[in-house]
């Protein structure tokens, strides 16, 4: 078995000491971690992932409310999140799977949506952290948002534009309880 993620080849003992179907099955998805002693650990989403999530919800809430929503991670897989979206707002809370030590777990992201010029743009506000200097690729008070993050956000919102039919969205994330 291969963990579609990383490309790690598990090891037959680590296969046959699970005892858990379903647990094998997650694994095989790249959905968990199989660990050598057998026990399966599901994996989190990341903060981008999460905020990806609540910006399609609110993208597609333009048309339609949502509850689940799915998300291509970085690596290609399609993942379903739970992101609720209701009139343009989009919410969705981050999950850290069986990482009890992901200081950001539980951490909601919210996004708002609007029509707009046609293309995609995204701006970043409260709780969403911010360069305190420059440095060599960023400068000071921009969003502390990774490019591959904001990759998978754009990508979202580009999927939820062809699924309602939209040339243009506006989309506003941020994070209640984030520090900036």
């Amino acid at each position: 078995m291969k963990d579609p993620l990383t490309g790690f080849e598990y090891p037959e003992d680590w296969v046959a000491k699970c005892t858990e179907p379903e647990s094998l099955r997650l694994a095989g998805q790249g959905l968990a971690v199989l660990t050598s002693s057998g026990r399966v650990l599901r994996r989190g989403f990341t903060t981008g992932t999460t905020a990806a999530a609540a910006a399609k919800a609110a993208v597609l809430s333009l048309v339609k409310n949502t509850g689940t929503v799915s998300v291509t991670l970085p690596c290609g897989l399609l993942v379903d999140v739970l992101a609720s979206g209701n009139a343009g707002s989009g919410s969705a809370v981050k999950c850290a799977g069986d990482y009890s030590s992901d200081v950001t777990a539980g951490l909601e992201f919210r996004a708002h949506a609007a029509r707009g010029a046609r293309g995609i743009t995204v701006t970043f506000g409260e709780g969403i952290g911010r360069f305190s200097r420059d440095t060599p690729r960023y400068r000071q008070g921009t969003p502390a948002v990774s490019p591959p993050a904001l990759s998978g956000i754009v990508r979202a919102v580009q999927e939820a534009m062809d699924a309602i039919g939209e040339s243009g969205i506006v989309v506003r994330i941020s994070a209640p309880r984030g520090t900036t």
